[in-house]
């Protein structure tokens, strides 16, 4: 085992010889663990979305009485809950009250949703031999206080959907921690494609419930090792957009730690190998661009899509400090806003509001320059808004045509931002005024439930502006 899993390690390792990038004040490792954990963030936000998405009104709304009730009361227009309280809320969402009323499951729960599976390689090759690939999962304790002796089990879901059990055994209360334990299993028998492991935890075998541990992404790769040897021999200078898909590859087979929600190891050896001289790949978004490196080392990237058509509009999404720029990017509502730059020939970027605010107006000129003639849309999702706007003051005329926002601000206060410009405002009451450049939908008074409509909402007022033309 440990010798098949060196090779892919020493392939992986010599990828990222030439493109590591280097952290004056804080170490590498702890840089790299940072942006894990706002990965792992985004990935639970985004599977508490999910389970909002596909709940039933009653549902919906015994969680939105939930999230008002944990909210502080000094909290900010543009708070959202903790992962604990977002972990809790999902049982709601569910239909399982009977486990926030049960003391004991409801700290087995709380365990499971704390818990994070980081496998070693994050990416596996496909293998026709009857023993598959080895992987080491490292079981982490993220979050909290919580720990029991509980029976584990960890399962995959392989690319076809099928649900087959990896190991299983019995953990000590003791093992659980910030630095976790290991649990050693093999890569399932599948097709090329994505996979995904979860787990289970029992307080005893025979007991009937079980908390689920959220599922994480490990794709199946085919001729994983040759395609990294290719991929060494090649040089590409001038494009760090590319060096930073070859550090998160390394990153994610060499170490488990994942580095963009977005992309999986098939994607990211796909937009390496699609990346020429003349720029990146077309059809898969990608890091173009470091906008800036805070005070903790973490790097936030510029991201974009480029659809197969010429484009006619491009569109900037701002996100959320509590989420990933690529998260927008992922999962159900990002395929739907790829689709939707295939069909209409949109230019997507994905950042982050620099915290500086006399560097937004020169990210957003920037992007004007690259836009070109096409007409540019920024949308700000939480608390980028009130970056955006801090970033900007006063400007008559800011440096994008119409803009688009998700918040928690009152629509009255929000409505009278860039007032040259054509806006859709999903916000709450008091309504704004009337007027011709402003369409107002009344959003929710925690901006993160505006989610599960976004989409159908802004590119549907994006079309139109296309249609008008």
């Amino acid at each position: 085992m440990r010798q098949v899993f060196g090779s892919l390690a020493l392939a992986s390792s010599a990828l990222l010889a030439s493109s590591a990038s280097s952290q004056d004040a804080v170490p590498l490792e702890l840089v790299r663990q940072e942006e894990h954990r706002l990965v792992l963030a985004s990935e639970r936000i985004a599977r508490f979305l999910r389970h909002y998405a596909n709940a039933d009104a009653d549902a919906r709304a015994a969680a939105r009485v939930r999230l008002e009730a944990a909210r502080p009361k000094a909290a900010s227009a543009h708070w959202i809950p903790g992962l604990e309280s977002l972990r809790e809320i999902e049982s709601v969402l569910a239909g399982d009250g009977a486990v926030l009323a049960d003391a004991n499951d409801s700290k087995l729960d709380a365990l499971a949703g704390a818990l994070d599976l980081i496998a070693v390689p994050g990416a596996f090759e496909l293998s026709d031999a009857e023993l598959k690939e080895p992987v080491t999962v490292r079981v982490v304790r993220a979050w909290g206080s919580h720990s029991a002796s509980v029976e584990l089990t960890l399962n995959w879901f392989d690319a076809a959907g099928r649900s087959v059990q990896a190991r299983r055994e019995h953990v000590d209360a003791a093992a659980f921690g910030p630095r976790g334990f290991p649990m050693y299993v093999r890569a399932p028998a599948t097709a090329a494609g994505r996979c995904h492991l979860f787990g289970h935890i029992r307080l005893s075998p025979n007991d009937e419930y079980a908390s689920v541990i959220p599922e994480v992404r490990v794709d199946a790769v085919a001729n994983l090792r040759s395609r990294l040897a290719a991929l060494r021999a090649r040089e590409l200078d001038g494009h760090p957009g590319y060096d930073r898909l070859r550090e998160l590859t390394t990153r994610l087979l060499v170490t488990g730690l994942r580095g963009s929600v977005a992309l999986g190891g098939g994607d990211l050896l796909l937009a390496l190998e699609g990346w020429s001289e003349a720029g990146p790949p077309a059809g898969l978004a990608v890091p173009i661009e470091l906008s800036f490196r805070d005070t903790r080392g973490v790097e936030h990237w510029l991201w974009s899509y480029s659809p197969a058509r010429e484009p006619r509009l491009a569109v900037l999404f701002l996100a959320h400090s509590g989420e990933t720029p690529d998260q927008i990017l992922s999962g159900p509502s990002g395929e739907a806003w790829l689709d939707w730059a295939e069909q209409q020939g949109a230019q997507l970027f994905a950042t982050h509001i620099p915290p500086q605010s006399a560097d937004v107006l020169p990210l957003l000129e920037r992007l004007r320059q690259w836009s070109g003639e096409l007409e540019l849309v920024a949308v700000a999702r939480g608390d980028a808004l009130g970056a955006l706007t801090g970033g900007l003051g006063a400007l008559d005329h800011p440096p994008f045509d119409a803009w688009i926002a998700s918040t928690a601000a009152p629509a009255a206060t929000a409505s009278k931002l860039f007032p040259s410009r054509e806006a859709l405002l999903l916000a709450p009451r008091p309504a704004p005024e009337a007027s011709e450049r402003l369409e107002w939908v009344e959003g929710e008074r925690i901006w993160l439930l505006n989610e599960p409509e976004f989409f159908a909402r802004a590119s549907a007022w994006l079309t139109g502006r296309l249609e008008r033309r």
